[in-house]
């Protein structure tokens, strides 16, 4: 169980970085990167979400699990943003193009 929860340590980041990203504000830390001129999503950082998202979810974590897992990582407030941060790019509809009908896997329950 430690490689599933270095792996939901590395996914939260490459999550945190992209919307950063794609929402041209801190992320859990993580700054927005520049330049983006015109504010588009760029359609890699939105399939690298939607990737580490779905690989998240494949690690086949409980609730109880995942849960037990975040504050063992101390991933609490982190997992918060993060979930904002994914809830706030499908009201948006920023990766709308490139995610189809993915509406954010555990991250938007």
């Amino acid at each position: 169980m430690e490689f599933a929860s270095s792996e939901l340590g590395r996914r939260a980041g490459t999550i945190a970085e992209h919307l950063a990203k794609i929402l041209a504000h801190d992320v859990a830390g993580y700054p927005p990167s520049y330049p983006n001129p015109n504010g588009y999503p760029n359609r890699g950082w939105c399939d690298t979400i939607k990737r580490s998202i779905q690989e998240i979810d494949n690690l086949d974590f409980s609730p109880k699990q995942l849960s037990r897992e975040i504050t063992n990582n101390a991933l609490g407030d982190t997992w918060t943003e993060l979930r904002r941060g994914i809830l706030e790019v499908i009201d948006k509809g920023l990766c709308d193009d490139s995610w189809g009908g993915f509406g954010g896997g555990s991250f938007a329950r």
